[in-house]
């Protein structure tokens, strides 16, 4: 274990309290581990390789596709093109105050978080062949059907355990391209179904998600009509999530709500490979800087993104490593390496990670649903996390820390993905006495 030793810039800890972590960490109990590397904003942000105007013109690029969106997704898409959804008030269901649930299960085009990464890069692509081809990118431009055509030509290949391919798909078929999506055997059988509907390519691995991933690097390899979208590396699906963050500034402050350093704001982010919540991070730090807390969830076999901070590398490290089995009913976080890339933007800027048990986020995902949010096991995670950070907080020697469990303080529970008729069968079982957990 010696390895998993701290690298990265600041004060590392002692290993035997490495040690400690790793050992909590393969006991599969449910974690709570403040970030030693977290570093104020301006510092991490210093060493990061995206920058505030990478933050701004992605914001902009997002405004200038809302008329190419409300086109391509009539009734779905609000003639505002504006791909969003509710912050709605859960109090009553969290059991304290000041609890938002930011209801990304019901975004447009994907019903996940992860439409406003995939969503924004096959834009991103379509414009740069637009260019090209010396079109407009405007389906009401006269030469609108020549792009089409020439994008009907070209294919988009990624690697996702489901979610992200559907909104990659759905975005590359609406404008023409071919899409080859390649998954991993953690994907599940609804998923697998509505990407075949869509007309996408879809071919089936037996490994994990990185499997999956490096298979569609490898299809999309030397193929100048292929365009890859890299789940664990791509700067542009990074920053199509930045986006997100400014849109939840807008609805909090027209609820009136104050974010400031007597008023700090929690995000709980579930976490997979980690480029949506490492791009809604960098998005809200940018906003907020230090009055901002991003906490991001991870299963109990799962925490690809803890391990990764945990040993303070700069090369990847899987939870196999540490002795985890990466098995978990949240599908979407069932990743067993974190983005390199991720890490080097907010490994400083992510406050704490949470690790939460399969129980619980079926419990979760049970309790949800009852309250009128569909929301499948993965997403339900971030609600889990919220009373074991408050209560490590409150517990904590550090006054910054402390403040977030503070009356004053507001948490936004970042919901991630829909609920699927997958998640309902498991939901059943769930309520059977002899359900056997999944991943533990």
């Amino acid at each position: 274990m010696q390895d998993m030793l701290p690298q990265l810039a600041g004060a590392a800890p002692s290993f035997a309290a490495v040690q400690d972590d790793l050992n909590a960490l393969k006991s599969g109990r449910p974690t709570v581990w403040h970030n030693d590397r977290w570093r104020p904003f301006a510092e991490a942000l210093s060493r990061a390789s995206m920058t505030l105007s990478d933050v701004e013109e992605a914001a902009a690029s997002w405004k200038e596709y809302r008329g190419v969106l409300a086109a391509l997704f009539p009734g779905e898409v609000p003639e505002s093109g504006v791909v969003d959804s509710q912050l709605v008030d859960i109090a009553s269901i969290a059991g304290r105050e000041n609890v938002f649930l930011k209801a990304d299960h019901d975004l447009p085009i994907g019903s996940s978080i992860k439409a406003r990464g995939g969503v924004f890069e096959v834009l991103q692509h379509a414009a740069d062949r637009a260019v090209i081809d010396g079109t407009e990118f405007d389906p009401l431009a006269p030469d609108w059907g020549r792009l089409h055509s020439n994008l009907e030509t070209r294919r988009i290949v990624v690697g996702s355990t489901g979610n992200l391919a559907y909104s990659v798909g759905r975005t590359a078929r609406a404008l023409g391209f071919q899409a080859e999506v390649h998954i991993s055997a953690d994907a599940t059988p609804f998923k697998k179904a509505r990407l075949v509907e869509l007309g996408a390519d879809v071919v089936e691995h037996s490994g994990d998600y990185s499997e999956a991933v490096a298979a569609a690097r490898k299809s999309a390899a030397g193929d100048d009509a292929a365009y890859l979208i890299d789940d664990e590396s791509s700067p542009r699906l990074f920053l199509g999530y930045s986006y997100g963050a400014r849109l939840l500034a807008d609805q909090l402050a027209s609820r009136g709500i104050t974010v400031d350093e007597e008023h700090p704001l929690i995000v709980y982010l579930p976490c997979g490979v980690g480029g949506a919540p490492g791009g809604l991070t960098f998005g809200l730090k940018a906003i907020f800087g230090d009055n901002c807390a991003c906490v991001f969830v991870e299963p109990t076999q799962s925490p690809c993104f803890l391990v990764q901070l945990m040993s303070g590398k700069n090369t990847p490290t899987s939870v196999y490593d540490v002795g985890l089995n990466n098995r978990t009913i949240a599908d979407g976080l069932a990743v067993p390496s974190a983005s390199i890339f991720a890490v080097e933007q907010v490994g400083e800027m992510v406050e704490t990670c949470v690790t939460v048990s399969e129980s619980e986020m079926l419990e979760l995902s049970a309790k949800l649903g009852e309250h009128g949010f569909p929301v499948e096991p993965s997403a339900a995670s971030a609600l889990g996390a919220l009373e074991p950070f408050v209560k490590s907080c409150n517990e904590h020697v550090e006054e910054r820390k402390r403040r977030f469990a503070s009356a004053s303080a507001t948490h936004v529970i970042w919901s991630t993905g829909k609920s699927t008729p997958d998640t309902l069968k498991l939901l059943t079982e769930f309520a059977k006495p002899n359900f056997k957990r999944v991943g533990v």
